[in-house]
């Protein structure tokens, strides 16, 4: 560790120790300080390696130093500007790639409940990915769908609810929890399309608070907690502004300590550039897709997208990943269906990480692996967990009950 800052940052100054043509970069330099309560009970190459998330990027042996950098304002009091860690190993250490629960692990367990949650955790994650909406009375909700789902939600009394049904925002926070979110309704196309669904019924519409209060030990350990705000710019009227949307959640963050645990990621970019004005504690993920039946990046008749924000990528030589390089993004989501290998090695050379979505096949999988992207959002994080088992990956903690 160093005590004065050398000339061309910490960042050059080892990439020249390393002899690296140009300078280590980590994710985000605010959210990579090593927290010492992670280490808590847990082995100590392990936790290293994973509070990094992803920083370690090296595929030799490792028998050198590396950074976990901190903002100055909060170095540590001895004057410290950064953490060294210094670690050897004995055979070769694949570029780690995240595993990102999809909804919890909407493959094996209900989606958006604290029991696909604690499922994930029970595999085995580096994130949980969610979904955020509000409910009548301002308070942030851990749900994907604007209606409530016939097919999804019962009365507690276990009656199925039948459509048309009313949309998340017409409930306040406590009149939602009347509902039973853990099975999916018999001979329905989701459990058609995911058959391993285990119900947990008695599950309800959960809110930050209870997620936290629910994997909070995980939390401890480093998992990281990936927000999906659900605003659609085409809709304005079914939702908060952009600038509401963000100060409500950064008060929330703020309020329940959880904004140095949290990324956050969208289709709607207004919102994402509302968040950078807001704080540099939050990543944020640009999620894109350009599928014949969700098409967020093709410009309109009458103009570009509305879900870029301005930075369509005909302005930027119709390069998506110079366009959020440009927007301030610090990854990018792509449906993986739009990515080439080609796309990632672009997006890298931006000091973009990649994070796709929803990877569930095996074959799928091993294709994103085979491209090197920086995480993988799943249905089965179990079968992300397989393919990356065999490339000798350094994999989450998993947990029990």
């Amino acid at each position: 560790a160093q005590h004065h800052k050398p000339a061309g940052g910490f960042e050059a100054h080892l990439a020249r120790f390393h002899g690296l043509s140009k300078p280590l970069r980590p994710l985000v330099c605010p959210h990579n300080g090593l927290q010492v309560k992670s280490l808590r009970g847990k082995p100590l190459m392990s936790t290293l390696l994973r509070s990094v998330h992803g920083f370690i990027t090296l595929k030799c042996t490792i028998t050198s130093i590396h950074p976990v950098l901190m903002p100055p304002a909060k170095a540590p009091s001895c004057g410290l500007y950064f953490t060294c860690i210094v670690c050897s190993m004995n055979s070769p250490l694949q570029t780690q790639i995240l595993i990102h629960g999809h909804r919890g692990a909407r493959g094996l367990a209900p989606e958006n409940t604290l029991a696909g949650f604690a499922c994930a955790l029970k595999v085995g994650v580096d994130a949980l990915e969610l979904d955020l909406r509000i409910s009548a009375d301002g308070k942030i909700v851990i749900h994907h769908d604007r209606k409530l789902n016939p097919d999804l939600t019962r009365i507690k009394a276990g009656t199925w609810i039948t459509p048309p049904t009313k949309p998340i925002d017409h409930y306040t926070f406590e009149a939602l929890q009347q509902f039973d979110m853990g099975q999916a309704r018999p001979g329905s196309s989701i459990l058609k399309r995911f058959p391993r669904q285990i119900a947990r019924a008695g599950q309800t519409i959960p809110d930050l608070a209870m997620l936290r209060d629910r994997v909070g030990p995980a939390l401890d350990d480093g998992l990281l907690l990936n927000l999906e705000i659900k605003s659609d710019p085409s809709k304005p009227e079914q939702g908060p502004t952009p600038t509401d949307w963000a100060t409500i959640l950064v008060d929330e963050l703020s309020t329940l300590g959880l904004i140095n645990q949290c990324w956050v990621q969208s289709f709607d970019w207004r919102v994402l550039r509302q968040i950078h004005a807001l704080t540099d504690k939050l990543p944020t993920g640009f999620l894109t897709s350009i599928q014949p039946d969700f098409d967020t990046v093709t410009a309109h008749a009458n103009g570009a997208s509305p879900w870029l924000d301005g930075y369509d990528p005909a302005q930027f030589s119709h390069s998506l990943p110079r366009a959020i390089a440009a927007a301030g993004g610090h990854y990018w989501g792509p449906c993986f269906q739009d990515l080439t290998r080609s796309l990632v090695v672009e997006a890298q050379s931006l000091g973009l990480k990649v994070h796709t979505w929803t990877v569930n096949e095996i074959t799928h999988i091993e294709s994103m692996v085979g491209y090197a992207v920086d995480g993988i959002i799943s249905d089965y994080p179990d079968r992300v967990r397989t393919v990356l088992a065999k490339r000798q990956t350094v994999l989450p903690t998993v947990f029990g009950d």
